[in-house]
């Protein structure tokens, strides 16, 4: 590879992004749905965080259940930085 490639030049130009409220299940369903393995999540429009499908599938399944007693399958909490 050229040493002189930047970023820029290899990025994924259409980043899909999810609000960081998003049910864990609507993030699955948008990955799925695009067939892509990430992405990009945003609180009040600016990139907070990346989930990645690897993430998600290290779940327990009752995690990712709408009706979860937990409650706590949405991006709010526990986000890595990007």
């Amino acid at each position: 590879m050229p040493a002189s490639l930047t970023a820029r030049d290899v990025m994924e130009k259409n980043v899909l992004m999810i609000e960081s409220s998003s049910k864990v299940s609507d993030a699955i369903r948008q990955m799925v749905s695009s067939n892509i393995w990430s992405l990009v999540v945003e609180r009040d429009g600016l990139p907070v965080g990346v989930v990645r499908s690897g993430c998600v599938e290290a779940l327990p399944w009752q995690e990712l259940d709408a009706g979860s007693s937990r409650g706590n399958n949405d991006f709010s909490n526990n986000l890595g930085t990007a």
